[in-house]
Parts: C-alpha cells; sequence; structure tokens
C-alpha cells in the first residue's frame, strides 16, 4: 500500500494521519524499492492514486508545486506520498513553528467557541481539526481537556453550562478519570439534548443573567434621564448667572444720554444716513446699542461678548448630545438670552 510507509527507524506511519513523522527521504527510499521500475500493484496504485490527486487540486495549488516537482519525482517516475507531502507543506509549514501555532489556537479555544456563536458542532470540528494536524506531527496537547471546560463554561445556556460544571467538578476532584475525547463526546450528546428540546432552546439565560441584564439596562436609562435634567439645570443656572460686571443679563440696557448728548439716542430715519459728522469725530448708528457711537456696528463690545457667550450656550447645548441623541427643549431654546436679546443657538437645532 503507498498510504503506510516506514520511517527511518522501520516504523510503519500512515501517510495522511503522519506525514510530518516521514521526511522525503524516507518516502525515497521506500519508493525505490516497492514503486520505481516495478510491475505490482504498489506501482499501479501509486499511478493511479497520483493521477486522481493530480486532478482533484485547483490550477492556482498546481502552479505552486511546479517549482517543487523534483522534489515528488524519483528516475522520473511521480510518486504520490512525495506529491501529497508537498501538497501539505503548501499550507503549513512542518516545521516545530507549526506545532507551535496550532498549540497556540488550541490554549485560545473561548474564543473560538465564542466567535462560532457556541455553535457546538462547528466547535468540535474545529478542535477534532487540530488535534489531526498535532498528531501528524507526532504531537498532542496534553492540557486539552483544560481547555475544552475553559471553552464549556462561557457558553450562555444555563442547562449546557450546569451540566458541564458538575462534570469539571468531577474531573478536578478525581471523581472521574477524563480524557479529552470522551469530554468531547460528553458536551456532544448534551448539546443534542439541549437542541431537540423545542420548550427551552439553546441558549437560553438563566433567571439571574436575565434580571441582571434588566437592571443594568434600567441604569442606564436612568443615567440618561439625569445627563438630561442635569443639562437643563445647567443651562438655567447660566441664564441666571451674573456676568463678571456682577450685572444680571436684564441689565444690559444701552446708557441713556442727557443733555447736549441727547441726539446720541434719537435713531436715524428710514432712509437717512447711517454715518453722520459731529466736529472732528465721525459716528455710526449702532443696532446693538440703539445709539450713535464712534465704533461700527460690527466692532460693537456687545457683538464680541455676545458671540462668547454664544459660544458657551452652543457648547452647553452640544454636551452630551452623542450620549442620548436628544434635542433641546423649547424651554432651554428660550433661555439663551444676552442684554435685551433672545437668541437660539445651532446645537439646538442639530
Amino acid at each position: 500500500m503507498v498510504i503506510n510507509i516506514p520511517d527511518a527507524d522501520g516504523t510503519m506511519r500512515n501517510l495522511i494521519t503522519e506525514h510530518g513523522l516521514l521526511s522525503y527521504e524516507d518516502i525515497r527510499t521506500w519508493a525505490i524499492t516497492n514503486v520505481v521500475a516495478q510491475e505490482n500493484r504498489a506501482a499501479q496504485d501509486n499511478m493511479m492514486l497520483f493521477q486522481c490527486l493530480l486532478n482533484s487540486v485547483s490550477e492556482d495549488v498546481k502552479k505552486k508545486l511546479i517549482p517543487k516537482s523534483a522534489e515528488h519525482k524519483v528516475n522520473d517516475t511521480s510518486i504520490v506520498a512525495m506529491y501529497y507531502k508537498g501538497l501539505i507543506s503548501t499550507v503549513e509549514v512542518e516545521t516545530e513553528a507549526t506545532v507551535a501555532f496550532i498549540r497556540t489556537k488550541l490554549t485560545n479555544l473561548k474564543g473560538k467557541i465564542k466567535e462560532m456563536n457556541f455553535d457546538i458542532d462547528q466547535f468540535h470540528a474545529y478542535v477534532e481539526q487540530q488535534v489531526t494536524s498535532l498528531a501528524s506531527h507526532g504531537k498532542i496537547s496534553e492540557d486539552l481537556t483544560v481547555y475544552l471546560f475553559q471553552a464549556y463554561e462561557t457558553v450562555p445556556d444555563d442547562e449546557f453550562s450546569k451540566i458541564m460544571r458538575m462534570k469539571q467538578s468531577d474531573y478536578l476532584m478525581g471523581v472521574t478519570d477524563l480524557e479529552s475525547k470522551d469530554l468531547i463526546n460528553y458536551a456532544q450528546k448534551c448539546f443534542d439534548v439541549r437542541t431537540t428540546n423545542s420548550d427551552s432552546p439553546w441558549l437560553q439565560k438563566s433567571k439571574e443573567v436575565i434580571e441582571f441584564e434588566v437592571m443594568t439596562a434600567t441604569m442606564e436609562h436612568l443615567k440618561v434621564d439625569n445627563l438630561k435634567l442635569s443639562r437643563a439645570l445647567k443651562s438655567k443656572a447660566k441664564f441666571n448667572a451674573k456676568p463678571k460686571d456682577g450685572k444680571t443679563n436684564k441689565d444690559y440696557k444701552p446708557r441713556a444720554n442727557s443733555g447736549k448728548y441727547a441726539w446720541k439716542d434719537v435713531s436715524p430715519k428710514p432712509g437717512e444716513d447711517l454715518i453722520k459728522k459731529k466736529g472732528d469725530k465721525t459716528y455710526n448708528w449702532c443696532t446693538h446699542h440703539n445709539q450713535w457711537t464712534l465704533h461700527k456696528p460690527e466692532d460693537s463690545k456687545l457683538v464680541s461678548d455676545r458671540k462668547a457667550y454664544t459660544a458657551e450656550i452652543v457648547k452647553d447645548c452640544s454636551d452630551d448630545d452623542d450620549d442620548d441623541n436628544s434635542n433641546t427643549s423649547t424651554e432651554e431654546i428660550q433661555s439663551h438670552q444676552y442684554g435685551n436679546e433672545i437668541f437660539c443657538c445651532s446645537a439646538c437645532y442639530e
């Protein structure tokens, strides 16, 4: 048979499951004696299996194997066992690094089972694949049972978790001698029973977990409500706070003029010029002060002060919008005031 080949020590190795324990030289030595220039059953099997394997490989993989064509031939005879080994080498490097990589994947089974959405069938197929790859290199995972228990205890199915915890307790206390393959079979049976129970669907959470999730959701809702209230109170406090000069917002009114300066309070009639000369000074009608002033309307201090105050209000209204996605209430919008003006900031409409 071309499947069972002796290694350097004469131990028969299965090409499929123990290819990592067979070197190219082991296969070459066997082929020279049993296949090359022979007219026997082994030579016929070799030829047919080679053609079968060659036809089953994709064109992309064939191209990758072309540079290695000399490695699977002995005296121009293609040896299927050597071709198979070369094929395996294209998908995994047969070194200690490969073994270490497989071991690493087995240590993180609890992450893998979560990634598979706790599908036990799929999970066990993955574990079997890793164990087989490890065995092909003549290695085993001595702690696989521990890694399996770590994965099973993360499954969010109440009944399954209870059963596996009891099994783990017996294992740790030495009540039962449990190998990894026995644990896999046991877990598979538990999964099969659980998934056939229509009254209790798979991944059914415990009562305690459900209550905890409800409580957490309620607390988050209260947190959002308190955040809204805090923002409303902050806006109201900002409105009622006194500016640096000690005056309230309502005290910001244009100063009254009297005597020879009374003209400063007389607004221009429609169509009149908004700039006038008085002696050697030029006055502008300031719509913010409602007075004739030496500064231009756009240079009014009330404008800069108002912009600064508006920026603070906008910041207050924008704070925490990403958390609750709520709009400012009508009352909050109307509370934005500076001087004798009431305004709405853009943040209220975002």
